[in-house]
């Protein structure tokens, strides 16, 4: 755009450098319209939603998540198991409980805690689950009797457990609640449920399709009078070539606004300026038109005595009223009196 724009010499390139940015900026802006619908469209959704789901136990605790349990834990159970080498076995006593810990973090992406759990032998442990903010236990959620010799999965929704979209949720745990010790059960494949992905979003943009029409005022450039270049030949056809149809002058270079349209005029000679071509402006509205000099001159021009030869001659004439009148001071200049 620069070297088709500002091929000829001599040019200022610090103004022509402007002209090529505002003409750019008001081609970007020109796009918005038909941009924003698609960005509002595609942006992505104040709830933070996770990649995948943030797995607490597959053969071994991971994700830094840690075993703070007060009942007898095995976490390397070889069987049963719900799925691949090892699973967690517990024997409990009254109240005891699997404790798996974490560093505190943000649920808001999360909306499930799930686990796979099997009464062993017997069955029929009362359990109930309870998960943590910042070490302080929530809402208690109790499981039903467990059956014996067979992998359930359980899923509990984070707001049943109290702990949705909070900013420090650190761990979880899985009690006795009958007050008893219970029979040796066993937990596996423990993860918390990621949100799922957004629904798809599909948007046609036609960009042939006139959206709004661009108001041909917004095509002008900032410029001011005393520029070097302001009247020459070269700045009237890059204008023209840049499309501008009008041109504003900010900061009170000029009594108006905006001129235009753009019309190459030539100066008058004997004005002052100097050969060229110019861009004429229409004068203000307001502007009055001046007084006809000959109408000036003659209110100055004090009155001729009948029959005198020189006007400017120091005499004294009596008025038809009774009262003098001067018709030159010790300056020469004209004056009325009275």
């Amino acid at each position: 755009m620069r070297d088709s724009i500002c091929s000829r010499l001599p040019v200022d390139y610090t103004f022509c450098s402007n002209m090529i940015w505002t003409l750019t900026s008001r081609r970007l802006l020109s796009l918005l319209s038909v941009l924003m619908p698609l960005v509002c469209a595609l942006a992505t959704p104040t709830l933070a939603r996770a990649q995948t789901d943030q797995s607490v136990y597959t053969d071994a605790l991971i994700n830094g998540w840690q075993n703070w349990s007060w009942a007898t834990v095995n976490l390397g159970n070889t069987t049963p198991l719900q799925s691949g080498t090892d699973s967690i076995s517990v024997s409990a006593g009254p109240y005891q409980a699997l404790y798996l810990h974490q560093t505190a973090f943000d649920s808001t992406p999360y909306t499930a805690l799930v686990f796979w759990i099997n009464g062993g032998a017997t069955g029929g442990q009362l359990l109930q689950v309870q998960a943590t903010l910042n070490g302080a236990a929530q809402t208690v959620v109790t499981l039903p009797a467990l059956a014996a010799n067979t992998w359930q999965q359980v899923s509990i929704p984070l707001s049943s457990l109290g702990v949705q979209n909070q900013p420090d949720l650190d761990g979880f745990w899985i009690q006795d609640r009958s007050g008893t010790t219970q029979p040796t059960f066993f937990v596996d494949t423990i993860s918390i449920k990621a949100q799922p992905p957004p629904s798809v979003v599909n948007v046609t943009v036609n960009a042939a399709q006139p959206v709004r029409t661009i108001d041909p005022r917004h095509f002008a450039v900032n410029t001011a009078v005393w520029d070097a270049d302001f009247d020459t030949n070269n700045t009237i056809n890059l204008l023209t070539r840049m499309g501008a149809l009008a041109l504003r002058f900010p900061g009170g270079s000029l009594p108006t606004t905006t001129i235009g349209p753009l019309t190459p005029q030539t100066a008058t000679p004997g004005s002052g300026r100097r050969p060229s071509t110019v861009l004429r402006r229409s004068p203000p509205r307001s502007a009055r038109k001046p007084s006809s000099p000959s109408t000036t001159a003659q209110a100055l021009q004090p009155r001729r005595p009948h029959g005198s030869s020189n006007p400017m001659s120091p005499s004294t004439t009596a008025s038809s009223t009774g009262k003098s009148a001067t018709s030159a001071t010790a300056r020469g200049r004209p004056t009325l009196t009275q």
